[in-house]
């Protein structure tokens, strides 16, 4: 079961708010943006429409910019086992749109409070 390091729900950012990670981060990412951004995978730069989702491995270089206030949740986590990715049918580096995305700020909210509050069985939710 993977491990979560540190996440955030709804995160709110300015207008022109930009993270440019060249050599990625440590550990595995997971974005879900409520709010439209420019956004790189592989060497394209996209402008992704609200509700889009990402999840980027370990040192895959990052980019995205904000062009109007932004919001979204993140989460980095490790200790992902082999095959776990395949196991749900997602890719990492590519772009999801969901048909519906309210659970997964929800969802980030309530582990978040879990996370934070130490609580028992934190892992496990």
């Amino acid at each position: 079961m993977p491990e979560i390091s540190s996440l955030r729900h709804f995160y709110p950012e300015q207008n022109g708010f930009t993270i440019n990670r060249k050599n990625g981060h440590e550990q595995y990412t997971f974005l879900h943006f409520a709010t439209s951004v420019e956004i790189v995978i592989g060497d394209e730069l996209v402008r992704a429409r609200p509700h889009v989702c990402v999840i980027f491995q370990p040192h895959t270089p990052q980019y995205f910019h904000a062009t109007e206030p932004l919001v979204h949740d993140w989460i980095h986590f490790f200790s992902v086992p082999d095959g776990y990715f395949e196991s749900l049918s997602l890719q990492t580096d590519t772009l999801y749109y969901p048909k519906s995305s309210d659970f997964i700020t929800e969802l980030t909210r309530e582990m978040e409070e879990n996370f934070f509050a130490k609580s028992f069985a934190r892992e496990e939710l």
